[in-house]
């Protein structure tokens, strides 16, 4: 008989009073071979509850209650219940993954090893896909080795899971076929494992599509660039996020990208190089978003300060981490699970250095941002270290409600001066000599309404 947490089976035992069926579980479940069990309900917590975490020896919930009696007391009650019905195995949560082929071929891998193991290997392959590899889960090991003719270990550099395994007298092939050196990918394990080179075909008459990379329509991004693109002795030092994309045409607002971290760091380096130089008529903004700025931009508003750095750090806050896939972070409010926590504020971190004044401004509002930019500068002029946030939430935050309504253009009035075009977003282009609004890409956002001269673009109201 298998121990298994009741959650993993469809039960409503969660801490948010919410289940996490997994199909593994389901499946022993099927055959009869469970007995379902929630440690936390045993140990006398509701459900739902607050989510608990371990602290040195303790264990305290969300709201500081310290709940570890409650913990131990469950732990001592499942391993009563394992005990009277002789179970041996516990799942705990399902991170493990097996998946039975034909019996000839089995795989041990994990992470993106395994996506390379399971498009290389031919049909038929058994998979161990692990999801934690240490400890690892030896017994699990044994089980699969023994239903395979031939066992490969399949992992990155060191061979951390394969001398494991063979130290415990399992046979399999590794290293000594993919190597120690280099990430694997796809064509490495075919050509190393299976001995198969891959073959290419070089094409030479296939011409790229002109789509050059562009920030999303309603970008929050948008109204800075456009903003600091107006004066050319502005010099933008950027950094690694969405916001890079203000370096393509045609807003062509960013002069130097080097790293994370490095929209303060370089732009601090090009103010005293400028400064050493007697360079009077640049003014250099350091660029990077809210993310990067708690990550790793902190340390260079310091120097900017200590240093005193004559530069503008600018920090555009949409909310979220819009780059590598809408993480929360330490200015949002929520941590990466989701809960609500204290929501650390920039302009009060870039207070706390020094900085002042602080501008924050809504980007979309070009009136407002070409204000707050010469407000800036004139600041920086003055002997003072300003530092300018934007604020305005990524639209595709989900729990952040959409604009209503799109911009139209009004053909009357358009002269096709292409003005619109130079806020550089993807929804406008030109038609029949007139400018021209993509409706399936519009969200409404009116940069393009507020950079026409004459007033040709207008927003359906809804």
């Amino acid at each position: 008989m298998i121990l298994i947490s009741a959650c993993l089976l469809g039960c409503a035992c969660r801490y948010d009073g919410k289940s996490k069926p997994h199909p593994l579980a389901q499946e022993l479940a099927r055959r009869g071979l469970v007995i379902p069990v929630c440690p936390e309900q045993l140990g006398g917590l509701p459900t739902p509850r607050a989510p608990s975490e371990q602290q040195n020896d303790r264990v305290v919930s969300a709201d500081g209650t310290d709940v570890t009696t409650q913990y131990r007391r469950g732990a001592e009650e499942a391993l009563r219940l394992a005990a009277l019905y002789g179970c041996t195995t516990a799942v705990e949560n399902g991170l493990n993954k097996v998946e039975l082929g034909d019996g000839r071929v089995g795989v041990i891998t994990a992470s993106i090893s395994y996506q390379y193991a399971k498009e290389v290997f031919p049909e038929g392959t058994s998979f161990l896909k692990l999801g934690l590899t240490y400890p690892l889960p030896m017994k699990l090991i044994r089980d699969f080795a023994a239903k395979v003719e031939k066992l490969y270990v399949i992992e990155e550099l060191d061979p951390f899971m394969e001398e494991q395994i063979k130290a415990a007298g399992i046979h399999c092939v590794g290293k000594e076929l993919t190597g120690n050196m280099y990430e694997l990918n796809t064509e490495l394990v075919r050509e190393r494992v299976l001995g198969i080179k891959t073959e290419y075909k070089t094409i030479t008459e296939v011409q790229p599509a002109k789509r050059p990379p562009a920030l999303c329509p309603g970008c929050p991004h948008r109204g800075f660039f456009y903003t600091l693109s107006k004066n050319k002795n502005y010099v933008v030092t950027g950094d690694i996020g969405c916001y890079t994309l203000g370096f393509a045409p045609p807003l062509n607002c960013m002069d130097v990208c080097i790293c994370m971290g490095g929209g303060f760091s370089a732009g601090m380096g090009m103010a005293k190089s400028f400064e050493r130089e007697g360079v009077t008529d640049k003014v250099v903004f350091g660029v990077m978003g809210d993310s990067t700025f708690f990550h790793s931009g902190m340390t260079g508003a310091a120097e900017i300060v200590y240093n005193k750095g004559r530069m503008i750090p600018c920090v555009l806050d949409n909310r979220i981490t819009g780059m590598t896939g809408h993480q929360d972070n330490p200015g949002t409010g929520y941590t990466l699970m989701g809960q609500e926590t204290n929501m650390i504020s920039v302009e009060k971190v870039l207070a706390a250095y020094g900085f002042g004044p602080i501008y924050t401004v809504d980007p979309q509002d070009l009136t407002a941002m070409k204000k707050t930019v010469e407000s800036a500068v004139a600041a920086l002029q003055e002997g003072r270290q300003p530092a300018i946030v934007t604020r305005r939430p990524c639209l595709l935050i989900k729990r952040q409600k959409p604009q209503v309504g799109m911009c139209v253009v009004n053909a009357d009035k358009c002269r096709s001066c292409k003005s619109c075009l130079k806020v550089g977003c993807p929804a406008i282009s030109m038609e029949n000599g007139k400018a021209f609004i993509d409706r399936t890409q519009c969200v409404g956002c009116t940069v393009c309404a507020q950079a026409c001269p004459f007033d040709a673009i207008e927003k359906e109201e809804k």
